[in-house]
């Protein structure tokens, strides 16, 4: 019999794949503030004289996004921060896997 190794293409580095997770961990931080955001607007009442109509709502959930994506990249004790120092593990494992021929 005869072990044989089957190898994946050659992708990043280990230092492009920490930065690659420590970017997706920070967006996903992002995504789960803005819907923050996005309920604690919804709970402040609306209606009234002051009433800013669709105009409103628009840059309002703009000006969440831009809150959302400040604030993940500016936290180091974050969401983001805790799904990379789980996942960071991973990125060490070896992605080839022996194959017996034979």
């Amino acid at each position: 019999m005869i072990d044989a190794v089957t190898s994946a293409p050659a992708g990043p580095s280990g230092g492009e794949r920490a930065k690659q997770l420590r970017e997706a961990a920070a967006a996903l931080e992002s995504v789960f503030m803005n819907e923050l955001l996005k309920a604690m607007r919804e709970t402040v009442p609306s209606d009234g004289a002051l009433e800013g109509g669709s105009g409103e709502a628009m840059f309002s959930g703009m000006l969440d996004d831009h809150i959302a994506r400040l604030a993940s990249s500016r936290q180091s004790h974050g969401l983001g921060e805790a799904l990379f120092r789980q996942l960071s593990p991973l990125l060490d494992a070896d992605p080839v896997k022996p194959e017996r021929i034979g």
